[in-house]
This record gives structure tokens, sequence and C-alpha cells, in this order.
């Protein structure tokens, strides 16, 4: 994507500046709906994130492979995005069942290997050490835990999900 003649690069710091300065009418509303639309997709936010993340180096390798192949630019950024969308579906595709299979794993076993370790003499000691708050900080370890499982479980959804979409 090569850049017009006369066209002026702007500094990031500067471009963010004029996003507020000067605040008017139109671009206070234009700001509020951005942050409402923010608020109410919020739900897709890592969606947002990973598509900004990725934009720049995707805009990078197409600008190469438009200069140093000749191509035409449409035909530059639709063989990187189909290329990395298809190096990202095998990845997902050879991936998926393992990640899937380790997660629902160590949710299942969590329990069993808390109770393994509340037999230990290192959890004895510090039982001892603690003695009355013990219990609750084992059950907020766990509870932890299980909200660690809950988020890679959704992560892993979701990496499916961007794979198969």
């Amino acid at each position: 994507m090569s850049r017009e003649p006369g066209s002026v690069t702007i500094a990031p710091m500067q471009s963010l500046r004029l996003l507020f300065a000067p605040l008017n009418a139109r671009r206070a509303i234009v700001l509020t709906l951005f942050v409402l639309l923010v608020f109410f997709f919020r739900e897709v936010l890592p969606l947002l994130v990973f598509f900004v993340a990725f934009q720049r180096p995707l805009a990078w390798t197409s600008e190469q492979l438009e200069r140093r192949l000749r191509v035409s630019q449409p035909v530059a950024v639709f063989s990187v995005v189909a290329l990395s969308a298809g190096i990202l579906f095998a990845a997902g595709a050879f991936g998926a069942g393992k990640i899937y299979t380790a997660v629902d794993d160590a949710r299942r076993d969590l329990p069993d290997k808390i109770a393994e370790f509340r037999n230990t003499e290192l959890y004895a000691r510090v039982h001892e050490l603690l003695s009355t708050g013990s219990e609750d900080l084992l059950q907020k370890a766990k509870d932890y835990a299980e909200k660690s499982m809950h988020v890679l479980a959704t992560a892993g959804r979701l990496a499916i999900q961007a794979c198969s979409a």
C-alpha cells in the first residue's frame, strides 16, 4: 500500500491529540458512540484487539509482497489473508483436540489433586502455621484454579470458533 504523493505522515501521539482537540459537538458524539459500542459489544472485544494487533504485520507483509512480486494490492492482500487464515486453520485443526482434552483432564483431575495435596507434609506444616485460615486459603486457591480452567476453556472455544469462521 504505497503512499500517495503529497500525503502527510502523522506521528501516533500527534494523531491521538488530533482525535480530542478541538472537541466539537460532532466529535464528542462520535467518541461517545464509539465508547457505547465498545461497552455493548465488550464480549467480542478480544476479537477487535486481535484484529488491531495483527493488522500492521499483515499490511506490511502485503506491501512487501506487492512490491517484490509486482502484483496488485488486492491480490497481495488476499494472498496474505488466505495464507494466514490457512495457517491458523491448520494450527487450530491439529491442536484444538489436544488442548480441549488437556483442559478437560485438568478440570476433572483438579479436585483429586487438591485432595492429594491436603495429605502432604507441606500442607500439614502450612496448616499448622495458619491453623484457622488454611481451609479458606485452600478454598480460594481451588476457586481461582477452577476459574482459570474456565478461562482457558473459553479461550479454546474462541480459538476454535475463530478458526472455523
